[in-house]
């Protein structure tokens, strides 16, 4: 359906993702987990890293949760969809983020 082998080389790209995405949802709801979404486009391929977030007394931390690419080129309609996928998912309280050019925020 579209998907693309991950390769070793793509688990290396994950730093690159998280810091200068082409679309993000930070702060999603996803099976009543706090989760942040991440897409990165290029040529052949669009890389879709999901992490949850971890917000206790005692582990405060970001967690890898999903990571997979695409054939086709996303926008932001599209990527929601995604993430909305099967109804688990709320983007309500969420922030979406296009072409930040830095971090998810836009911040460089």
């Amino acid at each position: 359906m579209g998907e693309l082998a991950i390769l070793d080389t793509d688990f290396d790209r994950i730093p690159g993702i998280v810091k200068a995405p082409d679309m993000a949802i930070i702060g999603a709801i996803r099976e009543g987990e706090l989760i942040n979404a991440y897409a990165k486009r290029e040529a052949g391929a669009t890389w879709l890293y999901f992490e949850e977030v971890l917000d206790s007394n005692r582990n405060k931390a970001l967690r890898g949760r999903t990571f997979y690419k695409i054939i086709k080129p996303l926008d932001m309609d599209n990527f929601e969809r995604i993430i909305t996928m099967n109804g688990i998912s709320d983007l309500s309280g969420a922030r979406k983020v296009i072409a930040a050019g830095g971090h998810p925020g836009g911040e460089a």
